[in-house]
């Protein structure tokens, strides 16, 4: 049985429903923001089909970031992953949305294809089902602000300093750019992923992006240190005045002094 909350009683539910109804073999579909927040399912549990929604905007960004590479821009149509007993369809729903199938290995990829775009269309962008929240504004997820990347192209830790070189890349991501802003005085990695509210793996990827765009360098800067000898030698030093000042302070007698009048010695 699938678990629906109650808002599920609406246009786009009913929609993945037919979709999923229409397509022979097609098990459960998940309409979801672009930040990866699933916003309305059919044959999932809620919690699987939040999880399902997850991983589908994950696949769609890293299929954004292809376009952007290597297509004519970052549109998707359809990203398709054959797996073992199942398969993943995954394409976007207007410019706030994506939308995810799961079906049997024997379904039939061009009609699904077809019927998912077919709803694509009659997805409602606007009016009483938003995908986004106009006032939260989108969830980014990690993964998306790096299309998917993991590993640094630089090797950097936690304390790697960090200074901007004065040069700005062209077509720079908004992360890029505010990293990049906060490099105006040397800063250290940490301190860059605290002021982005990103985890620290998704600071080095966007930092070493600009280090290999020559927007950045790197260094620790370094301060001399005194040698060994020279710290005893100044220990001794202090020693010597503490105990010079001490003997002084013995050694003045009570019967004897010096007579400020005559500029000698009094004596008794």
């Amino acid at each position: 049985m699938t678990d629906r909350p109650t808002t599920q009683a609406s246009e786009p539910a009913w929609l993945l429903d037919q979709l999923v109804t229409a397509v022979p073999g097609a098990r459960s579909a998940v309409l979801l923001s672009t930040d990866g927040i699933a916003k309305f399912w059919y044959g999932l549990p809620q919690d699987q089909a939040q999880v399902f929604g997850a991983m589908a905007s994950g696949l769609c960004s890293i299929a954004r970031g292809v376009g952007k590479q290597f297509g004519d821009d970052d549109g998707v149509r359809q990203v398709f992953i054959e797996l073992n007993g199942v398969v993943a369809y995954v394409c976007a729903a207007g410019a706030n949305g994506v939308l995810a199938v799961l079906a049997d290995p024997e379904a039939d990829a061009g009609v699904l294809g077809f019927e998912m775009a077919q709803m694509v269309k009659r997805v409602p962008d606007h009016g009483d089902y938003p995908l986004l929240d106009a006032e939260a504004g989108p969830v980014v997820r990690p993964y998306s602000v790096t299309y998917g990347r993991t590993r640094p192209r630089s090797a950097l830790d936690l304390t790697t300093m960090l200074l901007a070189t004065g040069r700005t890349p062209r077509h720079m991501e908004p992360e890029h750019a505010q990293a990049l802003g906060l490099c105006r005085a040397a800063v250290s990695v940490a301190e860059v992923a605290a002021n982005l509210q990103q985890p620290v793996v998704v600071a080095k990827v966007l930092v070493s992006d600009l280090i290999a765009w020559d927007a950045l360098i790197t260094g620790v800067p370094t301060v001399d240190s005194p040698d060994l000898q020279t710290m005893k030698d100044l220990l001794d030093g202090l020693r010597k005045l503490q105990f010079s000042d001490t003997d002084d302070s013995n050694s003045e007698d009570p019967d004897r002094g010096e007579d400020s009048d005559r500029g000698g010695l009094r004596g008794g």
